[in-house]
């Protein structure tokens, strides 16, 4: 298992490799020789690119299985931005013909201390415009592990 990053990070174990998401030849030796890849993309402008550009190097690369975890809501009409752009990349792993799962995790715990850590610092508080909405936020860490012991032993999330 490898963990794939722009800073070549190591997570949960797996040793980090560099790949770039706007280059897709660094994208597709990236995967040359995976079976099964997780794709994870940040809330950024060209979100949507990075993502056709993640499945078409999997196509490219043989790779057998896409666990893309999407977001809860992804629909093109959605207020949230990220919910707007994912269904693009879901229509792509739909259409790729490549074995995938779609998961569409609430919020992921790594958010608080990227969007929220100073807040919870500096106020000892949490605001979320969330209202009355129950929400779950799982920790990414958690949540690829289960996903990656499921398609391990070739079972549907």
């Amino acid at each position: 298992m490898l963990a794939g990053s722009r800073r070549r990070l190591s997570v949960g174990g797996a040793p980090g490799v560099g790949v770039d998401m706007r280059d897709p030849a660094s994208l597709t030796r990236a995967m040359q020789g995976m079976a099964t890849i997780g794709l994870v993309i940040p809330d950024v402008s060209d979100m949507e690119s990075l993502g056709l550009n993640a499945v078409a190097a999997a196509k490219s690369a043989g790779v057998r299985r896409l666990l893309w975890f999407s977001s809860f809501g992804a629909k093109s009409d959605n207020q949230a931005r990220f919910s707007r752009r994912d269904p693009v990349i879901d229509e792509a792993v739909c259409a790729s013909e490549i074995q995938y799962n779609i998961l569409r995790p609430n919020f992921f715990m790594q958010d608080f201390s990227a969007f929220y850590g100073e807040t919870i610092r500096t106020t000892g508080t949490i605001f979320l415009p969330l209202g009355d909405a129950r929400v779950s936020h799982l920790d990414l860490r958690d949540l690829a592990e289960a996903a990656v012991a499921a398609l391990t032993h070739d079972r549907h999330l």
